[in-house]
């Protein structure tokens, strides 16, 4: 992550993981996503069908979400 953070200017500021704003007790390390796509221990390699199939699950969620949200001001 940190190799990742220091490639551009925005994440060179987090270099210590946590972001203003956020009331967070631990670097964003510890957060489940890096879990769910690298394993428990941070070495499994990320694989592409499981990328995209979140991915596709992730816009899914969304267009569920606006959708619900847009009808509120119809009905």
């Amino acid at each position: 992550m940190g190799l990742m953070r220091a490639q551009n200017r925005q994440g060179a500021g987090h270099r210590d993981g946590r972001r203003f704003g956020l009331k967070v007790a631990e670097p964003v390390e510890n957060g489940g996503l890096l879990e769910y796509f690298f394993g428990k221990d941070g070495r499994t390699c990320l694989q592409h069908e499981r990328f995209v199939q979140f991915l596709r699950d992730l816009h899914d969620e969304v267009c569920v979400y606006i959708s619900n949200f847009l009808l509120q001001f119809l009905l």
